[in-house]
C-alpha cells in the first residue's frame, strides 16, 4: 500500500524527524501480538463473494491491457485488493465485502504497482487518473449492487443459509 504523507512543513519539523532517527527504543507497543493475530483472523473471515473476486480480477487485468500503461499490476495486486477490501468491510462492521470496499482503496493499492507509458505521463495523466477511468469502465457486480441497496435481502440470505431450526 502506498500512502503519501508529504514533507515536513518547517525546517524545525524536518530537523526533528532527522534527529530522532535512532530513538526507536522508546517506542511502546500499542497492540499485543495475540490481539494482532486475532484481528488478522477476523479480517480474513470476512466473506468475499465470487462476483467481487471476479470484479477485482477484472480490474487488475484491465491494468495489463490499458493502452496508457506500460506495465500492469501483478497477481500480488489482486491479493492486496482482496485483503484491503476485507479489512475495509471489517472496519465498517460488515461480515461481507461490497464493491465500494474495493474501490475506496484502489489508488493506494495499485498506483505504485503500475508503470505508465512515458507519453501518458507527458500528457499530465496520473496513475490515479488511469485507475479511476478503469474503475468507471467496469460495471459493479449486479448481485452485490442489489444486496447493497436492499440490506434486508442480506439478512434474509443469512437466515436462509443457517437452515431450519427447532422452534
Amino acid at each position: 500500500m502506498k500512502l503519501s504523507i508529504g514533507y515536513p512543513d518547517t525546517l524545525a519539523d524536518e530537523l526533528k524527524v532527522a534527529l530522532s532517527q535512532n530513538k526507536t527504543s522508546t517506542l511502546q507497543a500499542f497492540v499485543k501480538q495475540s490481539e494482532l493475530i486475532d484481528l488478522r483472523e477476523k479480517v480474513g473471515a470476512v466473506h468475499i463473494d465470487e462476483t467481487i473476486s471476479r470484479y477485482i480480477g477484472e480490474l487488475v487485468r484491465k491494468t495489463r491491457n490499458d493502452e496508457r500503461i506500460l506495465l500492469g499490476a501483478s497477481p500480488r495486486g489482486t491479493i492486496a485488493l482482496h485483503h484491503v477490501a476485507q479489512a475495509e468491510a471489517f472496519l465498517q462492521d460488515r461480515a461481507y465485502v461490497i464493491p465500494e470496499d474495493v474501490i475506496v482503496h484502489v489508488t493506494e493499492i495499485l498506483a505504485h504497482r503500475i508503470l505508465l507509458k512515458p507519453e501518458t505521463r507527458y500528457k499530465g495523466v496520473t496513475h490515479e487518473d488511469v485507475l479511476q477511468s478503469i474503475i468507471q469502465s467496469l460495471s459493479f457486480p449486479q448481485k452485490i449492487r442489489i444486496l447493497n441497496n436492499y440490506k434486508w435481502i442480506v439478512i434474509l440470505t443469512i437466515v436462509l443459509s443457517l437452515g431450519t431450526y427447532d422452534r
